[in-house]
């Protein structure tokens, strides 16, 4: 089957387009929701091949808007990974500090009035 990569070239570029606007707004499941558009598009390039007939004047200012929306992309992807690592680190803390609270009696976290457990000895 004959693909046009002009064509294919510009579908990638309207996908990546949509996921940098996902991403610039750090709408991850938006994003994520591309992902199969994403693949459709570069296996549609993919598959056009090689352009045999001479280049329309479009065809330039098409590849120079895919390599800006690449760049960005790449760029929103690594900040989009670096805002996902510090929200699993904030959890991680948070989970740590839970986790030294110890239990109460009943196996249930002391509530914020419950004070810690405390043993007397009247053997003098």
């Amino acid at each position: 089957m004959m693909h046009d990569p002009l064509k294919a070239a510009a579908d990638l570029a309207d996908v990546l387009t949509l996921e940098n606007a996902a991403l610039r707004r750090l709408d991850f499941p938006a994003a994520a929701n591309l992902l199969p558009a994403k693949r459709a598009a570069l296996e549609a390039l993919s598959a056009a091949g090689a352009i045999s007939q001479p280049l329309p004047a479009t065809a330039t200012s098409l590849g120079r808007r895919l390599m800006t929306l690449a760049a960005e992309n790449r760029a929103l992807l690594e900040r989009a990974m670096a805002v996902q690592s510090r929200i699993l680190g904030i959890v991680a803390r948070a989970s740590r500090s839970a986790s030294n609270q110890g239990y109460g009696p009943k196996g249930q976290y002391p509530s914020p009035r419950q004070g810690a457990a405390v043993a007397l000895s009247t053997n003098a």
